[in-house]
């Protein structure tokens, strides 16, 4: 849903929630005068994040397998492998701090969905490494769209199996 289309319910939502609206609406990445992007939203700001990730991941010698794997649990951002090591990775991108830290809005049902799409995806598909985790890529976006921060955060979340790494 775009500001625009919203125009009647922004004009009734009370003044001091109106950056909670646009939060949620629109991230308020704004650009310089002469750049392509005035704004962007939060699809384009988790598209840029997981590309940023895959670069990232790849420079430290990850195997990028699939993106966007999907099933009836879910989506995987990234399926990545690392030595003999499966890894799926949830990409968590924001571009201000106002509702806490990339990392931290993973909440418990969210871990518990990553561990079934994992499971769902190891009982699927065939010549895996033995072993897997689930990690996460916390990046924090500047306000021109640059990352000023990318963390790897190795075991995520942890799960009872004897197919950890």
């Amino acid at each position: 849903m775009s500001p625009a289309s919203c125009k009647a319910h922004n004009a009734a939502f009370p003044a001091r929630f109106q950056h909670v609206l646009e939060h949620w609406l629109e991230f308020p990445i704004r650009r310089g005068e002469g750049s392509k992007i005035g704004v962007m939203n939060r699809q384009e700001v988790g598209k840029l994040g997981e590309k940023e990730a895959r670069k990232f991941l790849k420079k430290r010698g990850y195997r990028i397998r699939e993106t966007g794997f999907r099933c009836h649990h879910g989506e995987i951002d990234i399926i990545a492998q690392r030595k003999d090591c499966l890894v799926f990775v949830e990409v968590r991108t924001k571009s201000n701090l106002d509702f806490g830290t990339p990392e931290e809005s993973i909440t418990q049902a969210k871990k518990k969905k990553l561990i079934s799409l994992a499971l769902t995806y190891t009982n699927t598909h065939q010549n895996l490494p033995p072993l897997w985790r689930i990690d996460v890529v916390a990046i924090e976006l500047d306000d021109k769209g640059k990352p000023k921060r990318i963390e790897l955060i190795e075991n995520a979340v942890e799960q009872d199996s004897p197919f950890n790494c």
